[in-house]
């Protein structure tokens, strides 16, 4: 009898550990580019709550998971726009409702920085983020605001400006029912809602809430285990 007991104890316990595994390879998803830095970086396994019918659930901010209505293959960006809202961008700010929608500090941007003679060391940290345009005291960098901060700062550079966004959307525009605008924190290097248009409610897959582990390239990122996501 307790043999037997132990028996059903332990089965009961794998059926619930392949039904909690089954669960999880059914809501994790993972990031394939770098649309999303720094907020997500290709390789991260993210786990993704599925959502539900009830549109409180998904807000300006949230990061989400989405399909588009030209292709099965997933995305993931982050929300600016829901049902209702009025947005427009004048260069690279983006407004939601006139109100001036404030960017997290993850959120990369273009930039072209100006120098006057960086020695080559200077510029070393930032090697790996360098474009190929280059001309005579001009730099076209990829950058966090507080990365270029930090250049201007430590005198590294003399000053910046971010370019423009392309493609722009200088009109004000009003999203329709059940409508939701999406794009990548990597401002400039993203393909999202300013290319495709809105996207719908039917399309979005759920929210983005952990960054589980990161696995690219053959190497683990151990400063990616367990991260929530913001």
């Amino acid at each position: 009898m307790i043999r037997t007991n132990k028996i059903i104890t332990i089965s009961i316990f794998f059926v619930f550990w392949f039904a909690f595994i089954f669960y999880l390879s059914r809501n994790i998803y993972i990031v394939q580019s770098g649309s999303m830095e720094n907020a997500l970086f290709a390789g991260d396994f993210v786990f993704v709550v599925k959502k539900v019918n009830n549109k409180k659930q998904i807000q300006n901010g949230n990061i989400c998971v989405f399909n588009t209505r030209r292709s099965n293959s997933f995305l993931i960006k982050r929300i600016i726009g829901i049902p209702a809202n009025v947005i427009w961008f004048d260069k690279e700010k983006i407004f939601v409702n006139d109100t001036l929608f404030e960017d997290p500090s993850t959120v990369k941007h273009d930039f072209y920085v100006y120098y006057t003679q960086p020695t080559f060391s200077q510029w070393s940290k930032f090697t790996p983020k360098l474009h190929k345009e280059k001309r005579k005291n001009y730099q076209y960098i990829n950058l966090t605001k507080e990365e270029a901060n930090i250049l201007l700062l430590e005198n590294t550079i003399d000053s910046f400006y971010i370019r423009d966004f392309e493609p722009e959307l200088s009109e004000k525009y009003k999203l329709a029912n059940n409508n939701y605008f999406l794009i990548g924190d990597n401002r400039h290097n993203s393909y999202d809602s300013r290319h495709f248009g809105p996207i719908q409610e039917e399309n979005i897959i759920g929210i983005a809430t952990l960054v589980l582990f990161n696995y690219h390239n053959g190497k683990f990122r151990w400063d990616r285990f367990l991260k929530k996501i913001e």
